[in-house]
């Protein structure tokens, strides 16, 4: 390892031979470092430092204003998270209410069906009328003339189209005849 001056930092010598040494025996400018290229040395130096000060400075700038945008990202897409999280419970919430509705409504068409079965006559027994019915009444709902297609008799005997009295039973909320509510 080559060894250096320590007062003027010159490479492969020793103070005792240092001009800047005042009890050197021997002094050797030639291989030192004068004062002035001291003086030039520590300007250059002082000068590269207060560049890399500079540029340190700026680098923790920088470095600030990213972890601040990266802090920022995070937040964001933290409330994003919780956005996200909060339309997913909405939606599948909306979901169970229509298939809740959904069932309620189903429930209640199939209660209308069986109702409006169970206030008409047995579909073997009107066919037996309709084989020695001629002459049809006017619908007590909807007030036209009937016809052997759209034809039906409750169980108290009261003649209706059918697809009135389907739709007055799903109306109503009772299963009773349209004419005398038995």
């Amino acid at each position: 390892m080559p060894t250096k001056c320590s007062l003027c930092n010159a490479p492969n010598v020793n103070k005792t031979t240092c001009p800047m040494n005042p009890n050197a025996k021997f002094p050797r400018p030639e291989v030192h470092n004068t004062q002035e290229d001291m003086i030039n040395i520590n300007k250059n130096n002082s000068e590269e430092i207060k560049n890399l000060t500079q540029q340190n400075e700026d680098l923790n700038i920088q470095l600030q204003s990213v972890t601040n945008h990266n802090s920022d990202l995070v937040v964001s897409i933290a409330s994003y998270k919780i956005q996200m999280t909060d339309l997913i419970k909405k939606y599948y919430k909306e979901v169970n209410e229509a298939d809740l509705y959904y069932s309620r409504w189903y429930e209640l068409k199939e209660k209308h069906i069986r109702e409006s079965a169970s206030i008409k006559l047995i579909p073997r027994i009107q066919k037996e009328l309709l084989k020695t019915k001629t002459d049809f009444e006017e619908c007590s709902i909807c007030l036209e003339s009937m016809h052997k297609d759209d034809y039906c008799m409750t169980v108290c005997g009261h003649e209706f189209h059918n697809t009135c009295l389907d739709r007055s039973i799903q109306t109503m909320t009772s299963d009773s005849c349209p004419t005398c509510r038995h």
